[in-house]
């Protein structure tokens, strides 16, 4: 950025002073990002030195074009135009299913030698086997054969679990100060657990105001807590505008007694890969009272639920399968549209399954439409498949009219 007129440039008179100016400039000028108004603040005009001296030409604005100016340059706001963007479709299959088929633009992807909806795939309850049976040797080449390029991904559909009972060596936490054996939580204990950015915490009082005897109580005391900041009427943030949403049960591994059936349960709104690894995090911070506390918890996912840390990510079992496009655009894309009708025909997407279920995930995101993904405060998507498992294809779009400025006249100094 240079930004000047002559009257701030009165140090500069030697040439070696606009040699240096010179320099300076000449850079500025080179970087098409930069903006520039550099001008002279008079310029007196001579036809020659036995002539009268014409009227002099005064700087009048730094967006003037005239005998002033040194320098000009305003980059370009206009439109760029944007490129072609490809189709892209995932489905999430859960891992009831035992057979799939996929067909891409007339061409089976999992194996069947003719474009029919045959469940030719079959499928097993583990992630890592049903990604095999749809990502392989046969089914890339098929792939390529229909112009499109497919991905698996296991741990769709994410979840969290947090069990909570008494503090023993089952707990991640696990005592080392003697204990009652039976659930204790302290009026200055807290217990905070956090995900995705978001967190509650639970105090004496609120566990108190929650019954203030077991496990159960300190999960209703979280629960409220976390309603008041994130509920239909949050403090911080409306449940809408949350990945989450929080519920509980007595479906806990009852590994941690005293109670064994307290069970907090972080599910994702987007079932597809955005959410999967995302760090749930548990904080018991006891007081300095008198009576020992005793509280517990075990922090894992719907796949494993241990001591060890690292389960503590939320994890589904569902597997998403994304087909791509080769080809750019909205007209001539091999799979159509995100949501289009199922199609074994040209240009068409069609899955088939056998038990279980497989549905289409959704998403508004479209490249070519300006802050369409964006993740703000008021503009979350948090039902949406986070905006990298689908996007909508669509046609280039021819730049405008550039409204850059340029005008240079460094050569000069």
């Amino acid at each position: 950025m240079a930004d000047g007129k002559a009257g701030d440039l009165g140090s500069f008179t030697t040439s070696s002073k606009l040699e240096t100016l010179k320099k300076y400039l000449t850079t500025v000028a080179a970087d098409t990002d930069s903006a520039a108004n550099v001008y002279w603040d008079t310029v007196e005009s001579y036809t020659n030195e036995s002539n009268s001296e014409s009227t002099d030409i005064l700087y009048t604005s730094n967006t003037a074009e005239n005998a002033t100016t040194i320098l000009l340059l305003v980059a370009n706001t206009a439109d760029l135009g944007d490129a072609a963007i490809a189709s892209k479709r995932s489905f999430l299959i859960t891992n009831s299913v035992t057979k799939l088929g996929v067909v891409a633009n007339g061409v089976s992807i999992l194996g069947t030698a003719a474009p029919s909806v045959t469940t030719s795939a079959t499928l097993a309850s583990s992630n890592a086997q049903t990604v095999g049976a749809l990502v392989n040797v046969t089914s890339l080449a098929q792939a390529d054969i229909a112009g499109v390029s497919i991905a698996a991904t296991k741990f769709a559909a994410p979840v969290a679990y947090v069990e909570i009972g008494s503090n023993t060596s089952a707990a991640e936490n696990s005592a080392t100060a003697a204990s009652t054996g039976n659930f204790v939580f302290n009026a200055s204990d807290t217990f905070t657990i956090s995900i995705d950015g978001y967190s509650a915490t639970v105090t004496g009082t609120a566990y108190t105001a929650a019954g203030g005897s077991d496990g159960t109580d300190l999960f209703e005391a979280f629960t409220n807590e976390w309603k008041k900041k994130y509920g239909s009427a949050g403090t911080v943030a409306s449940e809408s505008a949350l990945r989450w949403t929080l519920s509980s049960d007595t479906n806990e591994t009852a590994t941690l007694a005293n109670p064994a059936n307290a069970r907090l349960i972080f599910t994702a709104k987007d079932k597809g890969t955005g959410s999967i690894g995302d760090q749930i995090t548990v904080t018991f911070t006891s007081g300095k009272t008198a009576t020992y506390s005793n509280v517990g918890y075990l922090v894992g996912n719907a796949n494993n639920m241990t001591k060890s840390a690292a389960d503590n990510v939320a994890q589904g079992t569902g597997v998403v399968l994304t087909v791509t496009a080769d080809t750019a655009g909205s007209l001539l894309g091999e799979i159509g549209v995100p949501l289009a009708a199922a199609s074994i025909g040209a240009n068409g997407l069609n899955v088939t399954n056998t038990g279980g279920s497989v549905s289409e995930l959704n998403s508004t995101y479209n490249a070519n439409i300006t802050a369409s993904n964006a993740n703000t405060v008021t503009n979350l998507y948090p039902n949406q498949s986070r905006r990298n498992d689908v996007v909508i294809g669509a046609e280039a779009n021819a730049a405008a009219t550039s409204n850059a400025k340029s005008f240079n006249r460094v050569s000069w100094l």
